[in-house]
């Protein structure tokens, strides 16, 4: 997780980092070897850079792995599910309905997941894909929306999803990025 001034990490990921248990590392914030606040939900989030001068003090030999995939969502069908923004965590995730809102996404969104009942896939460029697919991993969720001979088809790059995704998919995407 990343806020306007520190990095953080959850328990579990600095376990992870770390190849300690997870009550290990929370004894390790008790007594004050890492760094950490609480949230108002009671969970521990450890400062990164912690993380790192423990690392650097006991000698690990390999680098600290940093996993926080950030995922855009660019949303026009219907049906929307109104739970992004209540289950995502908007630093993680971030939902768009107009293609022009991606001049402005920052750079830290390496995940892109598009409806295919946009129009703008229809009119797309193949030379803008290629500049998306620079920045982006592409997917084209309800992609049997697609027409028949749209080049995006054929796209190998581009993965496609045949039926609609939710927060909960989005979720469990990140979950499953975000573990070792």
């Amino acid at each position: 997780m990343i806020n306007d001034k520190h990095e953080y990490m959850t328990t579990a990921e600095a376990a992870r980092d770390l190849e300690l248990s997870i009550a290990t590392v929370q004894n390790l914030v008790k007594v004050g070897e890492l760094n950490a606040l609480r949230t108002q939900g009671g969970h521990r989030r450890i400062f990164v850079d912690s993380v790192r001068k423990y690392r650097e003090r006991y000698g690990y030999p390999f680098p600290l792995k940093k996993k926080f995939n950030k995922v855009c969502v660019l949303h026009q069908g219907d049906n929307f599910d109104l739970m992004f923004s209540e289950v995502n965590d908007p630093k993680l995730v971030k939902v768009m309905s107009h293609p022009l809102d991606l001049l402005n996404i920052d750079d830290t969104f390496d995940i892109l997941f598009i409806d295919a009942n946009n129009q703008w896939l229809k009119s797309i460029s193949s030379s803008l894909v290629d500049a998306l697919q620079s920045k982006f991993t592409i997917f084209i969720y309800s992609s049997d929306a697609l027409s028949e001979d749209s080049y995006l088809r054929g796209l190998s790059a581009v993965f496609k999803i045949p039926y609609k995704i939710n927060s909960q998919f989005i979720s469990g995407y990140i979950a499953g990025l975000n573990t070792v």
